[in-house]
């Protein structure tokens, strides 16, 4: 029987030959463990191969409301003059995942060596793909033009403080108020409404 250290280097060996040359010419890789016994060795490359063919998802952070991500820089939705909301429900780091898992899925759909081994899969993770690429630049779209608004609104807000600053702040009240009212009603507490 060979050794805990013997194993893993023949499995360290038919990996690199799997991920190298694929799963034939295993002659060569043979002499160099002569030790091993046939029967083991074949074992060990199916379960080698099996290793490989799992599909391995991505660790990625799920806490939407966490304002750091280790080790990584601030992202552009991070940055103060942009939504609030955006910034708090991180939706790039959602789309990052969704992304991930698709790719996991379309690594289940090829064997080995890259070949499609499952036709149907890999076509639906190119039409999941495109869809979720889709989505991600409607939601860039849409946090765009609330940006854009916002800022035409601020801008409104400052010419009209600076002709009357007393009708900026009745403007401003009245703003807030509809706001709220329009909060309260989004809530479904419409009776104050």
């Amino acid at each position: 029987m060979a050794s805990p250290e013997r194993i893993r280097q023949v499995q360290k060996a038919i990996s690199d030959h799997l991920k190298n040359i694929g799963s034939h010419d295993w002659e060569e890789l043979k002499k160099d463990f002569l030790d091993v016994p046939t029967s083991s060795f074949w074992r060990y490359v199916k379960k080698t191969k099996e290793q490989l063919e799992k599909p391995t998802a991505p660790n990625v952070v799920t806490d939407l409301f966490s304002k750091e991500l280790a080790g990584e820089q601030q992202e552009p939705w991070d940055r103060p003059e942009l939504n609030g909301t955006y910034r708090l429900l991180k939706h790039a780091q959602r789309f990052y995942e969704l992304h991930a898992d698709l790719l996991a899925l379309r690594q289940h759909a090829l064997d080995g060596d890259g070949r499609i081994r499952d036709p149907q899969l890999f076509a639906k993770t190119i039409r999941l793909r495109n869809q979720l690429l889709k989505d991600e630049l409607n939601v860039v779209e849409g946090f765009c033009a609330t940006d854009i608004n916002t800022k035409f609104f601020d801008s409104i807000i400052e010419t009209v403080a600076a002709a009357s600053p007393e009708v900026a702040k009745a403007v401003m009240e009245a703003l807030n108020e509809l706001n709220q009212r329009f909060n309260k009603f989004d809530r479904g507490d419409s009776r104050q409404a």
